[in-house]
């Protein structure tokens, strides 16, 4: 099972739309609907009803998706595990600040954390589209 179709779903299921499932996923709303689509195909289920304002998850979808959850929550797991093996210390970081804030200083603050863990950081920004403007920052530090 590919997880970026169980990822797919379950923001759909979670968000009700396509369009605002692809937001959070960085995807295309005709993306999201192909990934549901071809997991819908795997699993030879309906999953989700489509009407034009939205997704609602069918009893079968309904049944599955705590199964899924757990799927992809056991996935993440196991890839922090293995990275920790590795020595690589693994976590999330989210930064909440005024929009004056991260345009003023978080730039240069950044500038110089990376700058100084160059080699061993591992940096992805996703801006969230909220005031106060929010940041997720994925670390990765060996």
């Amino acid at each position: 099972m590919e997880s970026a179709r169980c990822k797919a779903f379950i923001e759909s299921v979670e968000r009700g739309s396509f369009r605002a499932a692809a937001e959070a996923l960085g995807y295309t709303p005709s993306a999201v609907s192909q990934l549901v689509a071809a997991l819908e195909k795997d699993l030879g289920l309906n999953l989700l009803i489509r009407t034009k304002k939205g997704v609602t998850v069918t009893s079968e979808g309904a049944r599955l998706a705590p199964i899924v959850r757990s799927y992809l929550a056991r996935e993440k797991e196991m890839y922090e595990l293995a990275s920790e093996m590795q020595g690589i210390s693994v976590g999330n970081l989210t930064i909440a600040a005024y929009p004056s804030v991260a345009t003023t200083w978080l730039p240069k603050i950044f500038s110089l954390f990376t700058c100084s863990y160059r080699e061993r950081l591992l940096l992805s920004t996703q801006h969230l589209h909220t005031l106060p403007l929010r940041l997720l920052i994925l670390l990765s530090l060996r």
